[in-house]
């Protein structure tokens, strides 16, 4: 030290921090600005703060062959952890086609990691050869696919030939749930001392007429094996009728429909579907009432189980059938009465049942 001059020679006043430094694999040695500083993970390792050059090396089981770089360079200011990816991955897709069409197969890669339960699997995987196998129905292939690009797509075939494909056994795209908008017409039939009476049951004038209206709701029908399942949901319907003839000219009426059948699937393809159910169906009046454009003239609502007229009950054997292709499904039922409705029981020895037919359009909800 000179009089009017101060060195520091010996002393950095540059700023520091403590950095840690991690890979993405074992055995990965690190350099700091190509100076050596050990093996990963590092911790608490100080650098002057400003950019700096990072590299990892990785040297796998093959040796100086198998080696990989990552070099980054990185500001070290406000940050303190290190990430180096020494291995260069690639994603592969793999899917599985078993005669002609997508399955949910089954999926190990190198002999240890296994995938089930999706049509396809997206498996990331550091460069180099690796072993795929797939199975599916008592299938299997395997094959060895070198991962030399960030994506790639292998698609595995498995044949068909000898093995005996049950129906419930098909790939399906199952879809439990649909909404549903039907036109339905309904009619009471009447029979007994050896005459047969077809009628709307709601106008004077109504033999060998229907009522018609329109149904909207939910229908559930999930498989639960074989094929086998239950085709169930709650429905309203809305019935409405016009007459000149009358003081009162027009009917309309409010329904709630629940079916409770036994349900078969037939499938075809992954949205292609022949379905057939069968068993009861219930319908109840939540409302019904004569109306007219006199003022005068209040609503009429109590004629049910009057003679002519109708219970607000009714019960019903049921058939139907469903045509699902892609997310829309077609439907069709028939209903025959079962319980009295007594109509024109005072008259003779007769009874009445309701009959209803329904030709509708579901759009079906995916269960995947």
């Amino acid at each position: 030290m000179e009089e009017g001059h101060t060195f520091f020679d010996d002393f950095d006043f540059r700023e520091r921090r403590n950095i840690n430094i991690i890979s993405s694999e074992d055995n990965t040695t690190i350099y700091i600005d190509n100076q050596l500083i050990g093996q990963a993970p590092i911790h608490n390792y100080e650098v002057l703060v400003g950019p700096h050059t990072f590299k990892a090396i990785h040297t796998g089981s093959k040796g100086y062959n198998d080696t990989q770089i990552d070099e980054q360079t990185i500001d070290i200011s406000s940050q303190t952890e290190i990430k180096l990816y020494p291995i260069k991955k690639g994603n592969v897709q793999v899917l599985t086609r078993y005669a002609g069409k997508p399955v949910y197969a089954e999926l190990v890669v190198d002999n240890k990691d296994k995938y089930t339960s999706e049509p396809s699997y997206k498996v990331n995987l550091p460069y180099g050869t690796h072993s795929f196998r797939v199975s599916y129905n008592g299938k299997s292939k395997e094959k060895f696919i070198n991962v030399n690009k960030p994506e790639q797509t292998q698609v595995f075939k498995l044949s068909a030939k000898n093995d005996v494909i049950w129906p419930w056994q098909r790939e399906y795209d199952i879809a439990p749930v649909g909404f549903s908008l039907a036109y339905v017409y309904k009619q009471l039939v009447t029979t007994g001392e050896g005459q047969k009476l077809k009628e709307n049951g709601v106008w004077p004038d109504g033999k060998g007429k229907t009522l018609k209206g329109m149904q909207a709701g939910l229908h559930f029908q999930p498989c639960f094996k074989f094929g086998l399942g239950l085709y169930t949901g709650l429905f309203y319907e809305l019935y409405v009728s016009t007459s000149k003839k009358y003081d009162y000219d027009m009917f309309i009426e409010h329904c709630a429909y629940v079916p409770v059948h036994l349900y078969y699937r037939i499938p075809f393809g992954r949205k292609v579907a022949l379905s057939v159910h069968g068993g009861l169906g219930f319908n109840y009046v939540i409302h019904g009432a004569f109306s007219a454009k006199d003022e005068d003239i209040e609503d009429y609502t109590d004629f049910y189980e009057e003679d002519g007229f109708p219970k607000k009950f009714n019960m019903a054997m049921e058939v139907g059938a469903g045509l699902r292709l892609g997310a829309f499904q077609l439907n069709f039922q028939y209903g025959k009465g079962l319980n009295d409705h007594k109509s024109y029981r005072s008259q003779g020895d007769f009874k009445t049942i309701q009959n209803k037919y329904t030709f509708g359009v579901s759009y079906m909800f995916s269960a995947e």
